[in-house]
């Protein structure tokens, strides 16, 4: 389904192929990382496992976008330094929705507490966890 059959199932076509003439999307992973220690299910791994640390190469349609687990198509120490500049004026704009967030978050976390005393009866994780 992450391949083929999501093309398929999106009525794509030229895609979800590694072939001559396909669409070149495709992320390389590099499973010498802790994620992938040791190697069991590299499929589940890769979606419960890992949180990004693991993607060495990005081709999008056969252009090379990320290269040794680094950006290739954005200076990304600019945008870190933009960001730190920009920090003060978007906590001070954001200063009262910050306000309302606290005032209303203790209710939430209520809900939520809540929500994991019932049992629904189900497993979120699959049978065999």
């Amino acid at each position: 389904m992450a391949t083929a059959g999501g093309a398929r199932s999106a009525r794509l076509s030229n895609v979800g192929t590694i072939a001559v003439g396909a669409k070149a999307d495709l992320v390389m992973l590099d499973l010498r990382r802790a994620g992938f220690a040791p190697r069991n299910d590299l499929l589940r791994q890769a979606v419960y496992a890992d949180a990004g640390a693991s993607v060495d190469m990005v081709m999008v349609d056969g252009r090379i976008v990320v290269e040794g687990g680094r950006c290739t198509t954005v200076d990304e120490a600019a945008v870190a330094a933009e960001v730190s500049e920009d920090a003060a004026a978007f906590h001070a704009r954001n200063a009262a929705a910050r306000r309302l967030t606290a005032k209303i978050a203790p209710y939430f976390r209520q809900m939520y507490d809540r929500s994991w005393r019932v049992d629904v009866g189900t497993n979120a994780f699959g049978p065999e966890i």
